[in-house]
């Protein structure tokens, strides 16, 4: 049973109400007196907060960083403890503007908002209207300047109407720390963040078309200005329209968090919380400091009033003083005023005339919670609304001269994070207020408490206030010597006050016959009776360890059941359900406190407390309802460390079965707690640092069991919220108030009704087959009956034919032991006739021809669709239609509506309308085409190529494949159609060549043509072997293309071409060749390759040598002699240019050194063949005896024998030196 109804958001302001939306983030407040008068408007921005003034706008900036660390946080008692918060103020004034201009304002917000800041009533302001748009009239001669929300984001226009000189505009940025153009955009640096002008766009409407308009922004110092570099249309409207761009748009400075809930009889949700607010807005740009918690930041209290739907906020109202205000608990009274109580700092907190206490208490500086800082010390107030939140109608402090309406929870054992503001106020039928609260205070105002003294270090407190909170009716200490604290209080129908809380103290005025009158732990939770204003009972309740009280309710015997923690073994009484060791109690008690009704505990088993209680109900029928919440701000922070929602009961129908540890807890207990009816879990399902979590106040459940509940959603979480809600986001870097109505106790049966997919059919014609779908709210079982007989008991739907006519009764009971009344039923009326009603059969007919339709039986008729129809509302129209349809027939007579389904099929086929089939022909043939059947006449298309356009027999000469329609007309209208297609045999498909091909130059290559043809013709001829044979040689010297026609005996000539690419080698193939001379060594032959591009190489060195390498290495010839040298180089494709060389190699490694000159004819000369040597002789003296420079290898002849020696020059830089030896 998952029956939530709302979740919803609450984002409270820092200006008070500017609480964000869905719809648009930003809304201008109208300033009516709660502001500085230089501010005619303000609005919530991303980490801030902007001000339209008179002349300017100003940016107002704050770093988030400094709040969030502060808050769900312990406080520090008796302490102060101030951080620094640092802000920036950039102003933007229309500089050169006119002196005045008018403000209008545009899509107004339906919720209104109030402002009672300090004790000053003129400066109180109710029903303060906000606006989505703000414009500026004539701010410059003929310019507007507007302000405004557009998805989510800020904007602003400048209007310039036709002739008017957008020059003029001229903006200065005063206080920023840096202002920097780039990419078009304008960057505004501060302090503490940085935004942006995104580039604007500028655009006109000419004849109802929109043209943008190039534009720059011009940045001169502080002033920006605009340009338009193309120029534009002076006689058109002109609109600049720049976008602001924050760093983020989470939501504002605003950082709020939630206290307490309530509801009224209308079902409408109050959500109050806390919200840090800025006191006062700078007055001068640039950068400046605040201290949280200090002077001048004051934290104020933020009230929001929501529709039952959670759609519409109905209004906003801040209250607060210069100081610190915290809501603790609020109620709705009989008078539809909201009462709330709650603690503050202010010695200017709004107070109204006549109220019982005017004069601030005092007490010394506290800081119970993390952020929240009381430097005056602490009062408390009591204050009421009417029902629109617009009228203070009453308002006061109470207090002594301690810190009042503040539990010190480092007093207790046990204390959950909130705990300190903690306390509750009630009303009575005659709307007097009561408070169950703490005071620190000796000299409390009392009365009616004779001898009631102060107990010391603190005591609880509880007081009557009169319905206008003028006068104090009761007011009494409650408690002994050691600390004691009220956190609960009831106030019965008999008259009775119950009130519940915490105590140390051994000596509390317990009377005879209470339940348990001695202190059994460390620290007891209490429950007190009030009897006409005064104490009537008050006993102990605990256990050997630590138990502390919270809420309190009766029901309807006024039996008080107490909700607490424990630390201890509690005791559950016989038949109850209950968890061992668990950290929470239920104990219920008769009323006059002397004994047990039951008791229980309910929790996980973990022997200590998980969860701080919230809100607690006794419903009419004794069912017991109790919320709270655990996790990590409790268990992080110093108070109960076991606190976790990990482990808690829930129930199979739970909203929410899983937790993170750190969400809130709903249960329902059976009277008398004999079950659990209901547990789950509501709240985040990301863990975050603060997990979900109230700090203090109370929230209530109606009796009717729907809870109202504040909460606290900070950071990472992602507390649910449903859809079309107020807001469904978190908007605040930080926290902010969420606050949800949560309805357990809803029960509404209902059901609809269908006949196929048609909704809502209550009556008709037998057979009648209806479906009844549940639509029930609250249900677990259900039970259908037909004339009470059960049918079904499905939780979905049920089915049943009605067979014969007559009035029928079908109802649906739900149950729920959850509720109550326990049931809820829902009967309608079904009613069923017997028709007569008759329509015509299905037809069948061509298309377009007109067929008679007709229905019988009734007094009314609507065929439908009416579309084809001569007439929709008669008994026999003609239907005439183009395509097959289906009309429903709607008989209405005197007992019953009936519905009649007639088919007319649309057939244009006639079974002797036939043509003959496709066919095939060559190009330049004819065909010959043929319609038969009984048409009158008959009509073919396309005409262009046949012989006739109308008869039974046409030629058909097309130039490419073509489908050809024949239509035949028959007498009676109908006009069936045939196809016929001729195609257009180009080509054989047998008729083949061989595919392209490649040859190298100078070589040749067969071709062939396939298939059936008889002849063949081959073109271009002149390097063909035969043009008329199949397989011709082809030998070209150039890429050629051949086509080759076949012709076959049926006439046909399909033609079919091949390439043949004819590849060159490579050009410009050339090498070098050097040889190299070395005395007394073979000689070598280098070589050098001067051929260009990538082929590739085959060398043929001549000596038996062969490389592949583009430049093969230095070869060696050992024989003298002349030698062919060849390069061949190849293409990609393999074709080979060759290039040869002669090379004559000669040794100098054979050069004799001894001659014989003896004329034998061997040897008698110096021979070393060498060409063109140049030789020298000397003697052994050095002597030159001889010289050549072209030797002939001639020297020796008649030379005296002995030793000589040469000098051999064979090249200009090869040279050998050596000696002969002359033997004759």
């Amino acid at each position: 049973m998952k029956q939530i109804l709302r979740i919803t958001l609450l984002f409270l302001g820092i200006t008070g109400g500017l609480m964000a939306q869905n719809s648009a983030a930003v809304r201008f407040v109208r300033n009516q007196g709660q502001w500085d008068a230089a501010v005619r408007y303000c609005a919530e921005i991303p980490g801030g907060y902007l001000l339209l003034k008179e002349k300017s706008l100003m940016y107002v900036f704050f770093e988030e960083e400094a709040l969030k660390s502060v808050h769900a946080r312990k406080g520090a008692p008796n302490a102060r403890k101030t951080e620094a918060l640092n802000g920036h103020a950039v102003e933007v004034l229309f500089e050169g503007a006119n002196p005045t201009f008018n403000v209008e304002e545009q899509h107004k917000n339906p919720a209104t908002y109030n402002y009672f800041l300090g004790n000053d009533p003129n400066r109180w302001a109710s029903n303060v209207a906000s606006f989505g748009e703000v414009i500026y009239r004539d701010v410059y001669p003929g310019i507007d300047f507007k302000m405004y929300a557009f998805r989510q984001t800020l904007k602003y226009e400048f209007l310039v109407a036709p002739n008017a000189d957008a020059s003029r505009i001229k903006m200065r940025y005063v206080g920023s720390k840096e202002l920097k153009l780039v990419n078009n955009e304008l960057a505004v640096v501060t302090t503490v963040n940085q935004f942006k002008e995104a580039k604007p766009y500028t655009y006109q409407e000419i004849n109802q078309r929109s043209k943008e308009v190039a534009t720059q922004y011009r940045l001169e110092g502080e002033y920006l200005s605009f340009d338009f570099p193309k120029g534009y249309d002076r006689s058109a409207p002109l609109t600049i329209d720049p976008e602001l761009v924050f760093s983020t748009f989470s939501g504002s400075y605003a950082n709020n968090f939630g206290h307490a809930a309530t509801y009224d009889a209308q079902g409408n949700l109050y959500s109050v919380g806390t919200t840090h607010s800025m006191g006062i807005f700078p007055t001068t740009a640039g950068a400046f400091q605040r201290q949280i918690g200090g002077p001048g930041n004051q934290v104020d209290i933020g009230l929001l009033k929501f529709s039952p739907d959670g759609t519409r906020l109905l209004y906003g109202t801040y209250i607060g003083g210069s100081d610190c205000d915290v809501p603790h608990s609020m109620i709705v009274n009989n008078k539809d005023e909201l009462v709330i109580f709650g603690t503050t700092s202010s010695l200017n907190f709004p107070l109204t005339s006549g109220a019982f206490q005017t004069r601030f208490g005092g007490g010394t500086p506290v800081m119970p919670l993390g952020g929240f800082e009381f430097n005056n010390g602490m009062d408390i107030f009591v204050l009421k609304l009417n029902s629109t939140g617009s009228v203070l109608t009453g308002s006061t402090y109470v207090g002594g001269n301690g810190s009042d309406g503040y539990s010190r929870t480092p007093d207790f054992a046990l204390a959950n994070y909130g705990d300190e503001f903690r306390g509750e106020v009630v009303v009575d039928d005659k709307d007097n207020v009561y408070v169950a609260t703490s005071t620190n205070s000796s000299n409390f105002p009392l009365v009616n408490a004779p001898g009631n003294q102060y107990g010391g270090r603190q005591d609880a407190v509880v007081f009557k206030l009169s319905s206008d909170l003028k006068t104090m009716l009761m007011s009494t200490y409650l408690g002994g010597t050691s600390p004691d604290a009220a956190y609960g209080i009831k106030w019965a129908p008999s008259g009775a006050v119950y009130v519940t809380g915490v105590t140390r103290s051994s000596n509390l005025p317990v009377k005879t016959g209470a339940f348990k009158k001695a202190l059994s732990g460390l620290e007891d939770g209490f429950l007190a009776k009030f009897a006409n204003d005064q104490l009537a009972q008050i006993t102990y309740l605990g256990t050997d360890s630590s138990d502390v009280g919270y809420l309190v309710d009766v029901d309807a015997e006024e039996n008080a059941h107490v909700f607490g923690i424990t630390n201890g073994k509690y005791p559950a009484t016989a038949g109850t359900y209950n968890v061992a060791n668990a950290g929470q109690f239920v104990h219920a008690l008769d009323k006059n406190l002397s004994t047990t009704v039951f008791s229980t505990t309910i929790g996980s088993n973990r022997a200590a407390p998980d969860i701080a209680p919230t809100a607690f109900l006794v419903n009419e029928c004794g069912n017991i309802y109790l919320s709270g919440w655990g996790g990590v701000v409790n268990s992080r922070n110093g108070y109960i460390l076991s606190s976790s929602t990990i482990g808690l009961p829930t129930t199979e129908d739970a909203f929410m079965r899983t937790t993170t540890g750190s969400n809130f807890y709903l249960a329902i207990l059976e009277k008398g707690a004999k079950s659990l009816l209901y547990g789950t879990f509501i709240g985040s399902t990301v863990t975050s640092d603060d997990g979900d979590h109230v700090d203090g106040g109370t929230s209530r459940f109606a009796k009717n069991g729907v809870i109202y509940h504040a909460t606290c959603v900070c950071r990472r979480a992602n507390f649910p919220s449903t859809p079309n809600v107020w807001s469904v986001n978190r908007n605040s870097l930080d926290c902010n108030n969420a606050a949800f109505k949560f309805d357990i106790d809803r029960m509404k049966a209902d059901f609809d009704t269908y006949e196929g997919s048609t909704k809502g059919v209550v009556s008709g014609c037998a057979p009648l087959t209806l479906d009844f779908i549940n639509t029930s709210v609250g249900g677990r079982t259900y039970n259908w009956d037909v004339q009470g007989n059960n049918i079904s008991r499905d939780p979905v739907k049920a089915t049943y034919t009605f067979n014969q006519p007559g009035e029928y009764r079908v109802t649906l009971r739900i149950f729920n032991p959850l509720v109550c009344r326990g049931q809820d039923v829902v009967t309608k009326i079904i009613k069923v006739g017997v028709s007569k009603a008759k329509a015509s059969g299905d037809t069948t007919v061509c298309a377009n021809v007109g067929v008679p339709l007709f229905a019988q039986g009734g007094i009314k008729y609507s065929w439908s669709p009416a579309a084809g129809l001569s007439n929709p509302n008669i008994a026999n129209p003609i239907a005439k239609v183009n395509a097959t349809t289906q009309f429903i027939c709607t008989v209405t007579d005197s007992n019953c509506t009936v519905k009649r389904n007639v088919t007319v099929t649309v057939n244009n086929n006639k079974p002797d309308f036939q043509a003959l089939k496709d066919t095939t022909i060559c190009v330049g043939q004819s065909a010959v085409l043929t319609a038969l059947g009984s048409a009158t006449r008959y009509r073919w298309s396309p005409a262009l190529t046949l012989s006739d356009s109308v008869g039974t027999r046409i030629i058909a000469k097309p130039a490419q494949t073509t489908t050809y329609t024949v239509t035949g007309v028959y007498a009676d209208g109908c006009l069936p159609q045939k196809s016929i297609t001729v195609r257009i045999e180009d080509a054989k498909n047998d008729f083949k060549v061989v595919p392209d091909t490649i040859i190298c130059a100078g070589q040749s290559v067969q071709l062939l043509a396939q298939g059936g043809a008889t002849k063949f013709t081959w073109l271009p001829s002149p390097s063909l072997s035969d043009v008329t044979i199949r397989n011709p040689v082809a030998k070209p010297t150039q890429t050629t293309t051949y086509t080759v026609t076949g012709t076959y005996p049926d006439g046909c000539t399909p033609v079919r071409t091949v390439t043949v690419n004819v590849e060159q080698g490579p050009q410009n193939v050339r090498f070098e060749i050097e040889p190299v001379y070395a005395c007394g060594q073979p000689t070598t032959l280098q070589y050098f390759n001067r051929t260009s591009g990538n082929a590739k190489f085959e060398w043929d060195l001549g000596n038996g040598t062969r490389s592949t390498n583009a430049t093969p290495a230095i070869a060696t010839y050992t024989q003298n002699g002349t030698y062919q040298v060849t390069l061949s180089a190849f293409s990609a494709y393999g074709c080979a240019t060759s290039v040869t060389q002669t090379v004559s190699v000669l040794n100098l490694d054979k050069i004799p050194n001894v001659i014989t000159p003896n004329g034998d004819g061997k040897n008698d000369t110096f021979i070393i063949g060498i060409p063109n040597a140049q030789l020298e002789v000397f003697n052994r003296w050095g002597k030159q005896v001889y010289s050549n420079s072209n030797y002939p290898d001639d020297w020796g002849k008649g030379v005296l024998n002995g030793t000589y020696f040469y000098q051999l020059k064979v090249t200009p830089t090869v040279q050998c030196k050596g000696w002969i030896q002359v033997i004759e």
